[in-house]
């Protein structure tokens, strides 16, 4: 102890360079081992691997999915190699015939056929038997007689087309016959004009009597004024009409008068001029008997207009049928029409 306490004294600057050399060192060494520390494990103790450093620097984005629904835009375009979407077309709906069913019950005695503006046909109308309606005459007397000419077989002048006043109200039968023309040999042509500009032409071939053409003055034709041309060579006439809708009811049946038509032909009835919107009725006899058949009703539209169509079969009962309105008419200027099958 005494020999240490005289060496510390005289060696003291050399022990303490010494033992901050040691220190030195120390230190040195620890910062070392913590270093190689993060690079490796420690032997027999699992480590999990290091993750791999991440170059984003925002949130993280969701890739979307492709849908395989396409998505409406104003100007989408097919993708090149892709197919279009499938368009799905809804079926149609066949219009229901004769051999099929339409869901429509059969017409009774107290449930009368109806048929509407878009000339549906009353069923099996001819094959009805009703009892008489209360205000329905039993019979009806129906003329049997005259013919379907309306135009004369030969009328010498100059050029003429007859056959339209200058008001002509929907609906009518309009027969419009050309007088003074060459009918032996040579055509005529024809044009009518519409209120809308519209042309139709048709050629009319010699008969050897007379030229003749129908025109539709029907529910659903333009109204307003037409202009109809007749041209033969060097040989000309014109007529204008105008057409316009009813004040008063009226109705037509298409059917010619003085011929017979095969069973299962169907005629057209056409209504003007009758109350909007509100069903109109008709009844059915037999024009020879003139006995009361049945009755039945047309839809008619807001304009009072309305088309039904007499439905006829080949099983029906051949003979004449006449057809009269419901509504009031005046002695002597009844509306009639008669068809008849064969």
């Amino acid at each position: 102890m005494t020999g240490i306490a005289r060496w510390f004294p005289a060696n003291r600057y050399r022990y303490l360079a010494f033992l901050a050399g040691f220190v030195v060192a120390a230190s040195a060494t620890a910062v070392s081992l913590t270093a190689d520390s993060g690079h490796r494990s420690v032997r027999g103790v699992p480590q999990p691997p290091a993750a791999a450093p991440s170059t984003r620097t925002g949130p993280v984005q969701v890739a979307p999915t492709e849908s395989t629904t396409p998505q409406p835009t104003a100007t989408r375009q097919p993708v090149p190699g892709t197919q279009n979407p499938l368009v799905v077309t809804p079926p149609r709906t066949p219009r229901p015939t004769s051999g099929t069913t339409s869901g429509t019950p059969t017409p009774t005695a107290t449930s009368p056929a109806t048929t509407s503006p878009g000339a549906e046909e009353p069923e099996d109308l001819l094959k009805r038997r009703d009892p008489l309606p209360e205000g329905v005459p039993e019979q009806v007397s129906f003329f049997m007689g005259g013919g379907d000419t309306d135009c004369l077989e030969q009328v010498f002048g100059s050029p003429d087309i007859v056959g339209a006043a200058e008001t002509v109200e929907i609906p009518t039968r309009i027969v419009l016959c050309f007088y003074g023309f060459d009918y032996q040999l040579k055509s005529l042509a024809v044009t009518i004009t519409a209120p809308s500009g519209a042309v139709t032409t048709m050629t009319l071939l010699p008969t050897g009597t007379y030229y003749s053409t129908r025109f539709p003055a029907l529910p659903g034709e333009p109204l307003g004024k037409y202009q109809v041309t007749a041209k033969q060579e060097k040989l000309e006439a014109f007529l204008g009409f105008e057409l316009t809708r009813r004040s008063s009811p009226h109705f037509w049946l298409d059917a010619p008068q003085s011929e017979s038509q095969p069973l299962g032909t169907d005629f057209d009835l056409y209504l003007g001029g009758f109350p909007a919107n509100r069903p109109a009725r008709f009844h059915l006899y037999d024009a020879q008997s003139r006995l009361y058949h049945t009755s039945f009703t047309v839809a008619v539209d807001a304009v009072g207009e309305a088309h039904a169509v007499i439905d006829t079969k080949s099983d029906d009962l051949p003979g004449c049928y006449g057809i009269i309105s419901d509504l009031p008419q005046k002695p002597g200027k009844e509306i009639k029409y008669r068809f008849c099958l064969s």
